[in-house]
């Protein structure tokens, strides 16, 4: 699960604020990310003078699964990853 938020305060303000929501209870962990420019699910958000701006952004390790067309898969599924992949 994940959390986007952004915070006008100083950086040591809300690395107490993670800090504090960390030992409030063992099962709650955050992690931060603390900057200008962070990736966050499939986008990079960028902020340039006080704008957010979100271009996609793909992942290294997101890689497309394509099945081999030499695979034992039924036929309508080489159709069907076409068709998926156009919408």
């Amino acid at each position: 699960m994940g959390i986007f938020f952004t915070f006008n305060e100083l950086k040591t303000k809300i690395e107490a604020a993670i800090k504090k929501v960390n030992d409030f209870h063992p099962n709650i962990k955050l992690e931060a990310t603390i900057g200008s420019c962070v990736s966050f699910l499939d986008f990079l958000i960028n902020i340039k003078n006080g704008i957010l701006s979100t271009p996609a952004h793909h992942k290294p390790a997101a890689e497309p699964c394509v099945v081999p067309f030499s695979s034992d898969h039924p036929r309508h599924v080489f159709s069907n990853i076409i068709q998926a992949a156009l919408l």
